[in-house]
């Protein structure tokens, strides 16, 4: 159901700041608005900026308490899916970017985006410490959206527990890279492609963003430093599709889980040369032929006899090794691990939960590391969701 909610005309800037002369709306009338009703714009903030209850505290102390109670249980207000018009964009959207003045004491929409994103580190980095948890925020403001929109194009707002990428910067910021890739391409393109979309809808002209530094999967450092020495608060742009994946041909060996097993997928890129990676082909091209076996004399009334000779000899003949697919064949080759894996693989994707792989795979039944059974079992289900 689309629900109409009324919001100032874009065409129709309002002339007079709520709460000041000429307007009857209070800082009771604002806070009162029922949840349908778009009450996140810079009007609002001005009637609560200049209210009673903000007297004796400064200017960025009254701006912070404002947006304090505007955004107040604001994700349990019911109006997420509302919008001013069918296929359109959100009635708060619309009244905030649609609100100027020419009091030159007011905030403008830039400076208060600005804020709003701090309070929102301010409260992830608070939340960590109260809680004693961990935390990963990724943002990407909305912006213009061509169609060759790519990665590089946009900035994204990352926030990781500084704790914790102090203690294991390489790993944990190798890993960080790739989802601020996977983000970029799988998340952020199709949402901004929507948003314009919207915006053409509601006839708003979406804003014009700019690129950060690119992430880094060659070497360490792999993320850009934080804006601010002392701060939590990090840009960084992704790098083009075509350019990220040859980035791991030529990455130093990494801690990070997510840059080893792009260096593996890498390296079993169809572009590298076919002697880089044992090429595991179909059931036809396994079936174990007279290479791999020796015929045995047979004694006069007998038949013959084949005995399995090398790798094959733990195989029953004639059994077909069946690569499962790209992700798992370049890990096995990665960790130099032989084809006799494959049919205990093959038995544990078809008898065993996928929350347990890596468990197994570091049971002694196996005897893989850890190293070994995390990169396999994410290998797998990659895989098994590919397929």
């Amino acid at each position: 159901m689309v629900h109409s909610v009324y919001a100032p005309s874009p065409t129709t800037p309002n002339k007079t700041l709520p709460g000041h002369a000429g307007s009857p709306e209070t800082v009771s009338d604002v806070m009162d608005k029922p949840a349908q009703v778009a009450r996140f714009s810079l009007s609002s903030l001005a009637v609560l900026h200049s209210s009673s209850f903000a007297q004796g505290f400064s200017n960025g102390e009254r701006q912070a308490a404002a947006r304090a109670l505007l955004k107040h249980e604001a994700h349990v207000d019911g109006t997420h899916y509302h919008t001013r018009k069918p296929g359109g964009l959100h009635p708060s959207h619309i009244a905030f970017n649609s609100y100027t003045s020419s009091n030159e004491r007011s905030i403008t929409q830039e400076d208060f985006l600005n804020a709003a994103l701090q309070d929102l580190f301010d409260a992830i980095t608070m939340q960590d410490r109260l809680d004693g948890g961990i935390s990963i925020l990724m943002h990407c403001a909305g912006s213009e959206a061509s169609e060759t929109l790519s990665p590089e194009h946009f900035t994204v707002d990352l926030y990781i527990t500084p704790q914790e990428h102090r203690e294991t910067p390489e790993r944990i910021g190798g890993d960080l890279l790739a989802l601020v890739q996977a983000f970029s391409e799988e998340f952020v393109i199709p949402h901004l492609q929507r948003y314009a979309e919207r915006c053409r809808i509601e006839g708003i002209i979406p804003p014009r963003h700019y690129p950060a530094s690119q992430v880094n999967p060659s070497r360490p450092p792999f993320l850009p430093g934080p804006l601010v020495a002392t701060g939590a608060h990090i840009q960084c742009s992704a790098r083009p599709t075509k350019q990220f994946e040859c980035d791991f041909e030529v990455s130093n060996k990494s801690l990070s889980a997510a840059v080893q097993m792009g260096q593996a997928l890498a390296k079993a890129s169809p572009s590298k040369s076919k002697s880089d990676i044992r090429q595991r082909r179909n059931a036809d091209a396994f079936l174990l032929n007279a290479t791999h076996t020796a015929t045995i004399p047979k004694p006069p009334g007998t038949k013959n006899m084949t005995k399995s000779t090398g790798a094959a000899a733990s195989f029953q003949a004639g059994t077909p090794l069946i690569s499962i697919c790209l992700h798992s064949d370049a890990v096995l080759d990665w960790f130099g691990l032989d084809d006799h894996i494959l049919p205990k693989l093959h038995q544990l994707i078809g008898s065993v939960h996928s929350s347990r792989w890596e468990a197994v795979l570091q049971s002694p039944k196996w005897n893989l590391t850890y190293e070994q059974a995390s990169n396999l079992s994410r290998a797998l289900n990659s895989d098994v969701h590919s397929n």
